[in-house]
């Protein structure tokens, strides 16, 4: 069985921003985009507010940048 799934996400290739329309701003962060906290274990302390695409379950480096699933799959269109 197979399910396909669409996922409204930025149509800028690099960021997490858009433009609805809907706000002053004219910027909206895509809903995949988090601020979490990643833990490493025992050993090393945790990294607080990093950023993570929910989607594809990737920690990023920088906030509101796409991860690499997300550039990937943006050209399908």
């Amino acid at each position: 069985m197979k399910i396909w799934v669409e996922h409204e996400v930025s149509n800028d290739p690099n960021s997490c921003l858009y433009s609805d329309g809907t706000f002053m701003e004219g910027r909206t962060v895509c809903k995949y985009h988090k601020f979490l906290t990643q833990t490493h274990g025992r050993k090393r302390p945790p990294d607080r507010n990093k950023p993570k695409c929910v989607l594809f379950d990737a920690w990023l480096e920088e906030p509101y940048k796409k991860c690499f699933e997300c550039r990937r799959h943006s050209g399908d269109d």
